[in-house]
């Protein structure tokens, strides 16, 4: 059965590295069964996002439980690997990794969320409102910190 070049749309066969016409990596580009790593939903050939949740869509062979450390493959719900002690889960490719951080990246926290954590970095506003903020409470504590027989001017 041939398929179509996602990038000039040119035919190839199954088993094709490269298009004959452009050039295109289909190895590692073209997903004959693509399938959603969230919802695990399966998608015609060419598909590159999923519609529910807009995950980039990958191999079904790249869902299998994999050992961390020497890569073997577990079913469902073994959680570590017998051999290593290597935690087994869905190890992504780096390509598919940073776009799943994008996607994370998109959506902000709100303002404040967590006010006493050290972690992740202060944003803009959020720094602003902490210069007022800060000598706003050291005046407060300055007027009741200072007894009214004493004689302090500023």
């Amino acid at each position: 059965m041939p398929y179509n070049c996602p990038s000039c749309n040119a035919s190839f066969e199954k088993g094709s590295n490269f298009c004959e016409g452009c050039g295109y990596n289909l190895k590692e580009n073209f997903i004959e069964a693509p399938v959603c790593p969230k919802c695990k939903m399966e998608y015609s050939v060419n598909t590159k996002y999923c519609h529910k949740d807009g995950c980039r869509l990958v191999r079904p062979e790249d869902l299998v439980p994999k050992c961390s450390i020497c890569k073997r493959e577990y079913p469902e719900g073994v959680s570590f690997c017998p051999q290593d002690g290597g935690k087994v889960g869905v190890l992504l490719t780096t390509q598919q990794q940073t776009t799943q951080q994008k996607q994370i990246a998109g959506t902000k926290p709100p303002m404040f969320a967590h006010p006493f954590s050290f972690e992740g970095r202060i944003r803009r506003a959020e720094y602003i409102l902490s210069i007022f903020i800060i000598p706003l409470l050291y005046f407060v504590l300055i007027l009741f910190c200072i007894d009214d027989s004493t004689d302090i001017r500023f």
